[in-house]
């Protein structure tokens, strides 16, 4: 009986003989090496190519069982592995003989190669398995809110492999570890972008939310945003002078209906915050009970660094009457800077920070007397220290 087939389809590109053809375990993907130096990957979805180009007569190849590597072994006795995702060669192997066949096992980290004398098994796990490396916060952290708006945030995570790119199908634990917020989802798999993501919700209690994102081997990150409370402490409806006086009776302890940044404490920050809710004629009587009752400064502060003069740390405070930019400098006496402690947008209220000694590249600096001074939008304000060594 005659069987009579017919040609289904035809592709073209190589300019030699070729040598080997393998399929892709899941079929979408052939990998035809030639004796032109050219390996060509073909989509059979859409029969178009993309062309390796190892400059050597290639003797046979190979695909990894997940479809993301190619081994090819040339005649000048080499076996390549290229990653088909960047098209990068990654790993050069030499065999004594020249190889005549290549095999993925399917655990996807072995390689066999075999010549006309030995069978040589290579392990490429290194290059084959991707793991998570590298795992850092894309978006979502620091964020603050007013209790009773809705405050929803997307905590976004990347993560990438040993070897700098994103990571697809990661798995990223997601957990509230402090706060009464809640998560869209505990379990997120990264996509094809290396990112995961959950929605935190804020809850109805003042206060920190710190959620914690966790990928197997690495450390967790640390996400957080805190919930205002709302200042209206007499709960008439109203934020006015009477919510004031019951703020400065908290003012210095830790009841949080009255520490409206979350930090622990009722300070000037909680009542920066607080005045914010004044029209500008009432915020002035506002500052000025302020000054009276709860001993607030009537403009910026530098104070004088304690312990001075020092010789291992010395803390260095100073007090911003509204939010807004501030730059902490150390100078010699000479006029040059030697250090800049703190640079940045900061809140109104009482900050601290500690010094010891070292300038900018984190070398001691000698004995003597230095100046430093803040810098902010309401001027500039500068005292003396002394180092000791």
């Amino acid at each position: 009986m005659n069987l009579e087939t017919e040609e289904s389809r035809t592709l073209s590109g190589h300019r030699g003989h070729i040598s080997e053809v393998v399929f892709s375990r899941d079929g979408t993907t052939l990998v035809s090496g030639a004796d032109d130096g050219t390996v060509r990957v073909w989509n059979l979805e859409t029969e178009s190519s993309e062309v390796l180009d190892p400059t050597y007569r290639v003797a046979t190849v190979a695909i990894s069982p997940n479809g993301d590597f190619v081994a090819v072994a040339l005649e000048d006795g080499t076996i390549r592995l290229v990653d088909l995702r960047t098209g990068e060669e990654v790993l050069t192997l030499f065999q004594a003989y020249l190889v005549h066949s290549l095999a993925f096992l399917n655990d996807g980290v072995t390689l066999v190669s075999s010549d006309s004398r030995t069978v040589v098994f290579w392990d490429v796990s290194h290059w084959t398995v991707r793991s998570p490396e590298v795992a850092s916060i894309q978006s979502g952290d620091k964020q603050e809110a007013d209790m009773g708006m809705g405050f929803e945030e997307s905590l976004v995570v990347s993560v990438l492999d040993q070897h700098g790119d994103p990571l697809a199908g990661a798995e990223v634990v997601f957990g509230i570890t402090a706060g009464d917020g809640t998560l869209s989802t505990t379990t997120a798999i990264t996509d094809t972008n290396g990112l995961a993501s959950t929605t935190l919700t804020l809850g109805e209690d003042p206060g920190r939310n710190t959620v914690e994102a966790t990928v197997t081997g690495l450390d967790p990150l640390v996400f957080t945003a805190t919930s205002r409370a709302m200042p209206d402490f007499n709960g008439d409806g109203t934020t006015n002078l009477a919510d004031f006086f019951l703020f400065a009776e908290a003012f210095g302890g830790s009841d949080p209906r009255f520490d409206l940044d979350g930090d622990g404490t009722v300070d000037f920050a909680d009542f920066s915050l607080f005045s914010k809710r004044f029209e500008e004629t009432e915020r002035a009587k506002l500052i000025a009970l302020a000054q009276e009752m709860i001993g607030m400064p009537q403009g910026p502060q530098l104070d004088q660094n304690t312990p001075n003069p020092f010789n291992g740390e010395t803390e260095i405070s100073w007090f911003q009457l509204q939010d807004g930019p501030a730059r902490l400098e150390i100078y010699a006496l000479t006029g040059q800077r030697v250090a800049v402690l703190q640079e940045g947008p900061q809140r109104a209220g009482l900050h601290r920070l500690g010094w010891d000694g070292r300038d900018d590249q984190g070398r001691p600096l000698a004995s003597g007397v230095y100046l430093y001074r803040l810098v902010g939008a309401a001027g500039v304000h500068t005292r003396k220290l002394t180092l000791l060594r």
